[in-house]
């Protein structure tokens, strides 16, 4: 009994909804009142999502770009460090 009440229900809600325009009532539901919309938007997403990130691969390129990142990070620093060091003990 509570699937036919259930599918009745669905079905009801469907027909008003294609009696009300369909996309073109969410469209304006959306534009008239995107509060409303975004609480029946809210619904409709996933609540948890779950990301899979695979582990880094073993390749020697990768290893070789970081390790270069590395040491481009590192002399930039020692430049910038460089550079205050000679700004504070300029001459003014």
């Amino acid at each position: 009994m509570p699937n036919k009440i259930t599918r009745s229900i669905k079905e009801a809600i469907e027909g008003a909804f294609t009696a009300l325009g369909g996309e073109s009532y969410l469209v304006r539901v959306g534009c008239r009142d995107p509060g409303t919309f975004c609480r029946l938007l809210g619904k409709l997403l996933p609540r948890d999502v779950t990301l899979e990130v695979p582990p880094p691969a073993d390749d020697p390129a990768e290893h070789d770009l970081l390790d270069t990142a590395r040491r481009i990070a590192y002399v930039l620093e020692m430049a910038a460090r460089h550079k205050a060091r000679a700004q504070s003990t300029a001459p003014t």
